[in-house]
């Protein structure tokens, strides 16, 4: 193990201050970032309300392409690129609820 692959965790307000970490087996990420540097409840707030947002615009898109393969099938038309743009999108949605879900954790963790 050689000092470039090690990364140090300093903070205040954690009790992991100074722990070296191996890089390449864990990198901070934004949730260290927003307990390290204090993120606010009302910044968690307006993260959760865009994620909330943007989970209501995949529901809309996702509902409009489900109409587009129905007229396409009805018009007896090829699904193959319509129903890949699904999947696409339907993949897109399970990140924003699961990043919806972590914000939503860090809300609670602050009660």
């Amino acid at each position: 193990m050689n000092a470039e692959h090690l990364t140090t965790v300093a903070c205040e307000r954690c009790d992991v201050a100074g722990l070296p970490l191996l890089a390449r087996e864990r990198k901070p990420n934004v949730s260290d970032a927003r307990l390290c540097w204090g993120m606010d409840r009302a910044t968690l707030e307006e993260d959760l309300a865009q994620a909330e947002r943007h989970i209501a615009q995949g529901q809309e898109q996702i509902a409009m392409q489900r109409r587009i393969i129905d007229a396409l099938e009805r018009d007896a038309h090829d699904t193959v690129i319509a129903r890949e743009l699904l999947a696409t999108s339907e993949k897109k949605q399970a990140i924003a609820v699961a990043e919806r879900e972590r914000i939503a954790d860090e809300l609670a963790a602050l009660d």
